[in-house]
């Protein structure tokens, strides 16, 4: 399955749902998250829709808008989310092979994150968990 497709996205959510020692480490994370993953391969941009509670997904969308795409500035029902991250599909990448983190990427410039950074520090260790389920599914890049 390719990175950042829907197959892709349901099967975290699926693992999400059934992984018995990830529920345990993320026991009363709840969150509303979209990420928007930039200059894709086929010429679009992806934004997606996390909606997480106690751990397990209730419901993530995919949805695919030509390169480039209006996420890049203005996101439909922002108030709805928690935060927001923007980054290149290669630098997406890049952190789902552990080949660098979000904090790398953040001070590389290279990586946006929009939310209130005292609440996301406070569910780090929860969100990096939901992050190593996400590279934990083989994908192709």
């Amino acid at each position: 399955m390719k990175l950042y497709s829907q197959e892709h996205f349901d099967e975290v959510k699926r693992r999400m749902n059934t992984d018995k020692e990830y529920q345990e480490k993320t026991k009363g994370f709840n969150l509303k998250w979209v990420v928007v993953v930039t200059d894709c391969p086929g010429g679009v941009d992806k934004l997606t829709t996390w909606d997480i509670k106690d751990g397990k997904c209730i419901d993530v969308k995919l949805l695919e808008s030509p390169a480039p795409s209006e996420w890049r500035k203005e996101i439909p029902n922002r108030q709805d989310y928690l935060g927001v991250v923007t980054g290149s599909y290669e630098v997406n990448a890049r952190m789902n092979r552990k080949e660098m983190t979000s904090m790398q990427a953040m001070a590389q410039k290279v990586y946006k994150i929009d939310a209130p950074m005292v609440k996301v520090m406070a569910m780090m260790g929860k969100m990096q968990a939901w992050l190593d389920m996400i590279a934990s599914v083989p994908v192709e890049y």
